[in-house]
């Protein structure tokens, strides 16, 4: 009786419960995955082994389903089937849960690439946004996504955001510089080597890799056009009248004369050199009339002293 009772507890010994089979397909699925285990334990993850990484978390990811976890049983029963498989996921949770914190952080590696590691000559204005929203994702971490990610990689995302935010403006500045330019002062010539200094300054500074070099280049664009002639002058504003001299009794019944809107600089200046000439002829008639008085003067002084000796010496003769 005894043999056949210890036999009897020996066969039961040798039966998988359900929570036993519920530790057998979890294994299976972590054995199936090891390769991806390994990365947990590896931080910061380096940079080259994200692209890898990424793939075999994602993969194990999606094995770790109730389905899944059914076809790794050999059990009969169906319902004991999915008894099992729910246990297995169930003592699989934080595997799961480590997984896709690493997953989080790994495609954040990725992401990061496609700017972080460029230099800083190839980063583009419009790489500011991409750099806002990686930046952003970064200080929505918790402590176990960042401890995969390299800081350096974040401290280049920064960077390559500020330089973005350098060459946004210094374009918007080379715009504002082209804008300012009054065209009708400029030959359509000139016009167009203006916008080919604004052009190519701009083709500079997008592979420029610093902001001093920026500045730079945009001081010499300025600096350029400055030295580009200009063909035409700008309307005087100068009352014309302001050249003559005062009249003394100005005619007020006199007419104003109309001077014409549009009168260039050389008509002023011929005006105010007539005007000079007119002065100066009738300031030499002047002069020459007061001479000539003067002589007569004198002369008629002198032939009155004549005429007075001839008569005293008449009165001597009689």
């Amino acid at each position: 009786m005894q043999s056949v009772t210890e036999k009897a507890i020996a066969d039961m010994n040798g039966v998988y419960t359900i929570q036993m089979r519920a530790v057998q397909i979890a294994d299976i699925w972590k054995s199936a995955n090891s390769s991806c285990f390994e990365y947990l334990s590896l931080y910061p993850l380096p940079a080259s082994d994200a692209s890898t990484c990424l793939d075999k978390v994602s993969a194990a990811l999606s094995e770790a389903d109730v389905q899944n976890f059914i076809s790794y049983s050999s059990l009969q029963n169906e319902a004991y089937r999915n008894d099992a498989a729910l246990n297995a996921l169930a003592l699989s949770e934080d595997y799961i849960n480590s997984l896709k914190i690493l997953e989080n952080a790994t495609q954040w590696i990725i992401d990061t690439q496609t700017v972080a590691e460029k230099p800083l000559s190839a980063v583009l204005p419009q790489h500011y946004e991409i750099c806002l929203i990686l930046i952003d994702r970064y200080y929505s971490f918790y402590e176990e996504e960042i401890k995969f990610i390299d800081h350096e990689l974040k401290d280049c995302l920064i960077k390559a955001q500020d330089m973005a935010s350098l060459k946004t403006q210094a374009i918007e500045k080379l715009n504002a510089l082209l804008e300012s330019i009054d065209e009708t002062l400029y030959s359509q010539e000139n016009i167009e080597k203006i916008k080919e200094i604004i052009k190519t300054s701009q083709s500079s500074l997008l592979s420029s890799a610093s902001g001093e070099e920026i500045d730079s280049i945009i001081l010499s664009a300025s600096q350029q056009i400055s030295e580009i002639t200009k063909e035409n002058d700008p309307p005087s504003t100068e009352d014309p009248d302001e050249y003559l001299p005062d009249q003394e009794n100005p005619d007020e019944n006199q007419p104003d004369q109309e001077t014409p809107e549009n009168s260039s600089g050389d008509m002023i200046e011929k005006d105010y050199k007539t005007a000079v000439i007119a002065v100066s002829i009738a300031s030499f008639v002047i002069a020459l009339s007061s001479i000539i008085s003067l002589i007569s003067v004198i002369f008629l002084k002198h032939k009155n002293s004549i005429i007075i000796v001839n008569i005293k010496k008449l009165k001597h003769l009689i």
